[in-house]
């Protein structure tokens, strides 16, 4: 209701869903926490399926076969984590065969040339970056030179902006512009595989489940332009790159603590004072 459309909405579930996932499925947070994010999981994928946005399913399933590598790499796997997942992927199925008609409907039906319509608008898209490839027609002025552009196949290229975020930017910005929002995918990648090393396993899943997003946004962005539209989802986005270099400025400055702490004189002489054997009789033995 407060997103403005059943397509916005869908990458909107789609940039928190991951998050939500991991959280319920990792124990890193109180018990509290985890039922909330899987309360907040299920309702979400309920809300995923009605919003009947096929490429946002397909999205989702990208974020979490990505995330899933990740987390045995950053050790966020365990058997309690593996048997959550087994309860939740049950519980998913559950969810698919009760709304299995709603999900297959919607597959087969008749998509009133949905489909199509994102290969000619395409089209029309790469006629303008071939026409000005340099700087483009400028941001938000492609929706002015369509009636220039418009193909007689589909009458829908009259009106109708292409749905491809990259498509969308390049013939918007040129080949410049676009290199700078590629720059800025790049850029957020790699902060977020740093965010991933935090010694926290909180702030480690957090990061993880951004990635999941991350993943999700690459994929869904090759069939729509929401991610270009909405403010709401530009906010989403922002926001999950400043929690991505919140969890970085947090690593930073515990390594840090932790080497001006074991710098310190004062530590150096109660480390030098400190009798192990008096302290952990235990390594007298292992000595």
């Amino acid at each position: 209701g407060t997103i403005g459309h059943c397509n916005h909405l869908a990458r909107y579930i789609g940039f928190i869903l991951p998050i939500s996932i991991i959280l319920a499925l990792v124990s890193v947070s109180s018990k509290s926490m985890s039922r909330l994010a899987a309360f907040v999981s299920m309702a979400g994928i309920l809300a995923l399926i009605y919003t009947l946005t096929r490429s946002s399913w397909i999205g989702l399933l990208l974020s979490i076969t990505v995330m899933i590598p990740f987390m045995f790499k950053h050790r966020l796997m365990s058997f309690r984590t593996i048997g959550k997942f087994a309860l939740g992927s049950m519980v998913l199925l559950i969810l698919l065969s009760a709304y299995g008609d709603v999900i297959w409907d919607r597959l087969i039906s008749n998509d009133m040339g949905s489909a199509k319509t994102r290969l000619t608008t395409a089209q029309v898209a790469l006629h303008v970056i071939e026409d000005h490839p340099i700087l483009g027609v400028g941001i938000n002025n492609y929706g002015s030179i369509l009636e220039k552009y418009w193909s007689s196949k589909d009458s829908f290229t009259r009106i109708a902006a292409v749905h491809n975020t990259y498509l969308l930017y390049a013939a918007e910005l040129g080949l410049v512009g676009f290199g700078a929002y590629l720059w800025l995918l790049t850029a957020f990648l790699v902060r977020i595989r740093k965010a991933m090393k935090s010694r926290s396993r909180y702030l480690s899943a957090i990061a993880v489940g951004v990635m999941g997003s991350f993943a999700g946004y690459l994929l869904t962005a090759l069939s729509d332009k929401s991610y270009k539209e909405s403010f709401s989802l530009l906010i989403v986005f922002w926001s999950l790159m400043a929690i991505i270099e919140a969890i970085i400025l947090i690593n930073e400055r515990q390594e840090q603590v932790a080497v001006e702490l074991l710098t310190s004189k004062k530590w150096m002489k109660t480390l030098k004072d400190f009798d192990i054997r008096k302290n952990f009789p235990i390594a007298e033995f292992y000595n």
